[in-house]
């Protein structure tokens, strides 16, 4: 099974969205790494606006097959906590009826698994949002994925701004990225919402 589209443009967003809006960070935990024979076992969102964390959540789901030991250690999540989690479909209506656009690390790995989950339920992943990897390489010439530590040295957080991070260890992380990235766009490029940012990018004609 093939993903739709491995091209996904930087920001999938027809409607302006502007940075301090709500946004829905999302990290996706998985059965493994072969995005076409592993499965997303857990969606893991927290709703952002203007800059704090107003609600935070976790939607399970089964997978075709139990998890491997493997799996079970690396997520922190036990195939008994699977078991009544809901299925694929019903997953993705929830996915769906969120208000707002979604905002995720990489188009590598994250984009591919939602893709793929949406093709099995016989849906085509559509949902507005914005990849922060390559909107990262659009602005400094390199991607955060893995190096998140040292990628927040050259966008430090913003003095005063943000309030609780999320629990979650991957959405705290893509939280910060987000607040420092955003700041870069408003007081370095003076990009305020995403229809300007889809000026710049054409305009700077970037590889993204």
């Amino acid at each position: 099974m093939t993903t739709t589209s491995e091209h996904l443009p930087v920001c999938n967003i027809t409607e302006p969205a502007a940075w301090s809006g709500l946004w829905w960070l999302l990290d996706v935990e998985t059965s493994g790494l072969n995005r076409q024979e592993d499965d997303i076992i857990a969606l893991r969102l927290a709703c952002m606006e203007d800059f704090s964390i107003t609600e935070e959540r976790e939607i399970l789901i089964r997978p075709r097959q139990p998890l491997s030991p493997w799996a079970e250690k690396l997520t922190g999540i036990i195939n008994q906590a699977l078991e009544q989690a809901l299925s694929p479909d019903e997953a993705v209506s929830q996915l769906e009826e969120l208000d707002g656009p979604f905002l995720f690390l990489d188009r590598d790995f994250t984009l591919p698994f939602l893709q793929n989950a949406y093709l099995r339920c016989g849906r085509e992943f559509a949902l507005p949002c914005l990849l922060l990897d390559r909107l990262t390489a659009m602005l400094l010439g390199c991607s955060p994925r893995q190096r998140a530590d040292a990628f927040l040295e050259q966008l430090p957080l913003p003095d005063g701004l943000g309030g609780m991070p999320p629990h979650n260890t991957d959405l705290r992380k893509l939280y910060e990225l987000s607040l420092a990235v955003f700041r870069v766009l408003e007081e370095t490029h003076h990009i305020q919402n995403t229809a300007q940012l889809n000026d710049f990018k054409d305009g700077e004609n970037h590889d993204v």
